[in-house]
């Protein structure tokens, strides 16, 4: 009917919240797809990061036009999905969709967060520019939660679970069916598909769950830490596996180091806040109170700026 649309994208920072490999994302867009104008709404700590200065505003801009163009004039991982590959993606979104959502399940699935990140604290933070949750009662709901804060109370626990909770076992249901030679297929051809796979990689190169591994034995949490272990690990296996790596992120060398250097450097902030949230578990006057809560709301700063992503 002559009708020009524009579509309004919201870009969060990390994967799970929008973000990763955003030029990729575009670049795997068929030329069927109608994204002739596109106008992007990035997430408030994204815009410093990405467009802060000349040089990474220059780089990321860059990017996205590439994206555009890339999209226009490469014709081998921006073609529509045929009828196997769409299958094999629709079967494999349920099936992660189904182990996230037994997940979210879990009895001690908030408890976790609350004991053992600083999501009960973020509210406390005077730079944000929402509240933790949408309902403001005293109790704390899980489908009150704001993305932002769900997303940042995993990241600052070095889990990043939503960033790749369920793609182990989709992947690990497709090669017990038979279906592994289509998953492989449909990695080679999708772009889409590929930037997911990506995606993952990245979150999960900025997880390490030898710092809670202590966690394993608790009487309380250990199974519960267990379940995510399990998946990360089962997922790893499986990403490497079907990209043919020996080592997540191995085809970004550069972001790889990056993020391995970054990880390093905040690991005894990351130490200091399991240190004061554990001290914050017990019975104390409001002096020491107030001052463990300081000092693990400060490590909160670090550790969100070390994990953002390029473009």
């Amino acid at each position: 009917h002559n009708i020009k649309l524009a579509f309004f994208d919201g870009r969060g920072g990390p994967p799970s919240r929008g973000g990763g490999k955003t030029h990729r994302f575009y670049a795997s867009m068929g030329k069927e797809i109608a994204n002739k104008n596109i106008q992007l709404t990035i997430q408030g700590q994204t815009i410093s990061s990405q467009y802060g200065s000349i040089d990474s505003a220059a780089f990321n801009i860059e990017q996205l036009i590439n994206a555009g163009i890339s999209s226009g004039v490469k014709g081998k991982h921006n073609v529509l999905l045929d009828k196997a590959n769409y299958d094999a993606l629709e079967v494999m979104a349920n099936d992660s969709y189904e182990s996230f959502l037994a997940l979210r399940k879990h009895p001690l699935f908030l408890s976790y967060l609350e004991t053992l990140s600083p999501l009960s604290l973020l509210s406390k933070i005077t730079i944000s520019s929402r509240p933790v949750k949408r309902n403001s009662g005293e109790a704390l709901k899980l489908e009150d939660l704001r993305a932002i804060s769900f997303v940042t109370s995993w990241s600052q626990l070095k889990q990043n679970i939503p960033g790749f909770y369920g793609i182990g076992t989709a992947l690990k249901n497709q090669e017990k069916a038979g279906n592994w030679e289509q998953v492989e297929k449909t990695y080679h051809q999708s772009g889409y598909f590929k930037t997911i796979i990506d995606n993952c990689m990245m979150s999960m190169s900025k997880s390490d769950f030898t710092i809670t591994e202590y966690l394993a034995e608790d009487e309380k949490f250990g199974k519960f830490w267990s379940v995510l272990h399990d998946e990360f690990e089962l997922s790893k296996a499986m990403l490497l596996k079907l990209a043919g790596h020996q080592s997540l992120m191995e085809n970004y060398p550069v972001e790889k180091r990056s993020i391995a250097v970054r990880e390093k450097i905040i690991l005894p902030l990351v130490l200091i806040q399991h240190f004061a949230l554990e001290k914050l578990q017990h019975e104390l006057p409001d002096e020491k109170r107030q001052a463990y809560e300081k000092l693990a709301i400060r490590t909160v700063y670090g550790i969100v700026n070390a994990g953002r992503n390029l473009a």
